[in-house]
């Protein structure tokens, strides 16, 4: 049996792509919270657990993510999950955003602010 390609939250929606990438997209001008990252976890655990994933969080505009999430991302569990975070971005209010993460989250796996969608599919694909 296939699992599902397609889930959606409150605040969030995700697509598998290429059948190794995480593509969250938060809904524009939505904050994407803990419990969204707490349900796409529970569905990447029910169906996903043990592959080989990326992931593509897209901000839509307007959109941010909250600082419990930020927390959640850098969690060690998170590298059961996937081996690397892309962050796509709109502007540089969501830039910042990024570059935050990175800096004071310190994630323990790779993690890259874009503005490119190919840009950042080309790096997670690498």
């Amino acid at each position: 049996m296939t699992p599902p390609q397609k889930f959606e939250t409150q605040n969030t929606s995700v697509k598998i792509v290429d059948g190794f990438i995480v593509h969250t997209y938060i809904s524009d001008f939505r904050m994407g919270e803990l419990n969204d990252a707490l349900e796409i976890h529970k569905f990447l655990d029910a169906n996903y657990k043990g592959l080989d994933l990326v992931t593509l969080l897209e901000f839509g505009h307007g959109s941010t993510i909250d600082s419990e999430v930020r927390e959640f991302l850098a969690l060690p569990s998170r590298v059961n999950y996937s081996r690397k975070v892309a962050f796509l971005v709109k502007n540089l209010s969501q830039q910042l955003i990024g570059d935050y993460f990175l800096k004071f989250n310190n994630p323990l796996l790779p993690a890259k602010v874009f503005y490119k969608l190919e840009d950042a599919l080309d790096w997670l694909k690498i």
